[in-house]
């Protein structure tokens, strides 16, 4: 697996002043752990959060002429020469658009959802060529690389030679009752998990259980949705994987009502029991297979061990948080992923 571009023209002055460039958000508990490490190695770093996009704190200038270039953005004060390294980390700068559509449109009746599509599409392309100034950079992970297609994902587990669950997404009633005829279901979302705020009460997306008698209450054509047969756990495992090494943890959620179908429906009165696991190497084989499939140098990746002693395989999260695995099982993963910005960023 390509680990990722080193420069190696740089002088011994210009190495002494490599810095690593944090692309994250405010509210990101990881990201400080990770500076923390930093400090302590004596890494340079530079953070720009997402939410730091506003009209009201940084100023956006790019020139591009015959005889100069000038660009004047959030990296202002850092040379993009002496940046080695670049770690994407739930950046969403483009989220900041909304606050520019909702609060100069909202009076002249412009429909919102193709203004905002239309202008992200304007920012994107200044914000990729952004990155471009970082190509020959050490990159966990590129911005492209994390934005996975969870159905494709799944499809690649299984040509790596990864179990998993039997998928369907249909829109019609007919087809989801023949598909799983004498299965249990369940379903879950097929992008990224959102929040959705209906009366100032906050909904989350969860994986649920589908019964006949919900099935039953559907129209014969619905929104096209997923749906997975349901396996029978005896414990979750989630494994966060950094260059090549897989830190796993077991999770004992079918001893919660409530954490069976999906453990992170938190039952803070009945805490599932996390420790350390060691998956069976041909597993481990199979996911380093995937992830450079993928190209991927890290991200989050979800298991079942089932009543059959099966290994599933569910999904791969790019930017999924770490800290639930490294606390429980003082694999210090901050540390870690401090320690590979700071080496291969070199």
């Amino acid at each position: 697996m390509d680990m990722g571009k080193k420069r190696n023209n740089f002088s011994q002055f210009e190495v002494a002043y490599a810095m690593v460039l944090i692309l994250s958000m405010e509210s990101d508990v990881s990201t400080i752990s990770v500076i923390d490490w930093l400090d302590y190695l004596g890494s340079r770093w530079k953070r720009v959060n997402g939410e730091d996009i506003d009209e009201t704190k940084d100023e956006l200038f790019l020139k591009i002429a015959n005889d100069e270039f000038s660009f004047c953005t959030l990296l202002e004060g850092v040379d993009h020469h002496q940046v080695t390294a670049v770690w994407d980390r739930r950046f969403h700068g483009l989220n900041r658009i909304r606050h520019w559509i909702y609060s100069d449109t909202s009076d002249i009746g412009i429909n919102n959802a193709r203004l905002e599509k239309l202008l992200i599409a304007e920012v994107g392309k200044v914000h990729a060529y952004t990155y471009a100034f970082f190509s020959d950079c050490f990159w966990l992970d590129t911005p492209g690389a994390t934005n996975v297609n969870k159905l494709s994902v799944l499809d690649c587990a299984s040509k790596v030679g990864l179990k998993i669950p039997r998928t369907v997404v249909t829109n019609k009633k007919d087809s989801l009752i023949a598909a799983f005829s004498g299965c249990e279901i369940i379903t879950k979302h097929i992008s990224e998990a959102h929040g959705l705020f209906f009366d100032a009460t906050l909904f989350m997306n969860y994986t649920a259980v589908v019964t006949k008698e919900f099935v039953d209450t559907l129209p014969e054509t619905f929104f096209p949705s997923l749906f997975q047969e349901k396996i029978e756990k005896k414990y979750e495992i989630r494994a966060f994987y950094l260059m090549g090494i897989i830190y796993a943890m077991a999770i004992f959620s079918q001893s919660s009502e409530q954490t069976k179908v999906d453990f992170r429906q938190y039952d803070f009165s009945n805490s599932n029991r996390m420790v350390p696991f060691e998956l069976p190497l041909s597993i481990q084989a199979k996911i380093n297979d995937l992830m450079e499939r993928l190209n991927l140098k890290h991200g989050s990746i979800d298991l079942i061990k089932s009543v059959n002693d099966e290994y599933v395989f569910l999904e791969v999260n790019p930017v999924g948080q770490f800290g639930m695995v490294s606390y429980p099982c003082n694999y210090y993963l901050e540390e870690k992923v401090a320690q590979t910005l700071s080496e291969y960023g070199k």
